[in-house]
C-alpha cells in the first residue's frame, strides 16, 4: 500500500529523459527552460503532484529553473554519475581511482553525516567542482532509504 502524505496516497514516479549524444543544437534547442517547462507542465497536467517530489538531473539549468516555476516546493537532487563525471575530469588519470573511491564512499555512505565526513579537501579543483553543488548533492538521505 502506498505510504500517505497529507492524507492522499502516494506511489513513486520516475521520469526519464534523455538526449543523443549527437544532437543537431542548430535546429533544436532540447535543454531550454521553455522546453523543460511544457515537459513538467503536461506532467502536472496529467496528475503528478508536488508534495514530496524530489528530482534528480545533471547541472542543467534550464530543468532546474523550469521545476521551479512549475513544482515550486519540489526538492533538486543532483545526479551522482554526472557529477563524478565533472570531478573527474578535474584530475590527472593518476589520481582519478583514489579521487573515484572518496566520492563512492560519500554516495554510498548509509548516512548524509557518513557521507560529508568521507569528503576531503585532498584535490582542490575536484572538490571546488563538487562543492558548488553541495547543497543538492545530499538530499537523497532526508528520504527514508526504503524509498
Amino acid at each position: 500500500m502506498p505510504q500517505r502524505i497529507l492524507g492522499s496516497p502516494i506511489a513513486p514516479v520516475l521520469v526519464e529523459f534523455s538526449i543523443p549524444w549527437r544532437w543537431d543544437y542548430n535546429t533544436v534547442r532540447p535543454l531550454s527552460l521553455l522546453n523543460w517547462l511544457h515537459l513538467l507542465q503536461d506532467l502536472k497536467a496529467r496528475g503528478l503532484q508536488e508534495h514530496a517530489l524530489v528530482a534528480v538531473a545533471d547541472g542543467a539549468l534550464g530543468f532546474w529553473k523550469a521545476l521551479e516555476e512549475a513544482f515550486p516546493g519540489a526538492r533538486a537532487q543532483q545526479c551522482w554519475v554526472n557529477k563524478t563525471a565533472n570531478v573527474l575530469d578535474k584530475l590527472s588519470q593518476r589520481v582519478r581511482p583514489d579521487a573515484k573511491r572518496l566520492l563512492h564512499e560519500m554516495d554510498l555512505a548509509d548516512t548524509k553525516k557518513e557521507a560529508l565526513a568521507a569528503y576531503q579537501d585532498k584535490y582542490p579543483k575536484a572538490c571546488d567542482c563538487l562543492k558548488k553543488d553541495r547543497d543538492v548533492m545530499f538530499t537523497f538521505y532526508d528520504f527514508p532509504a526504503a524509498h
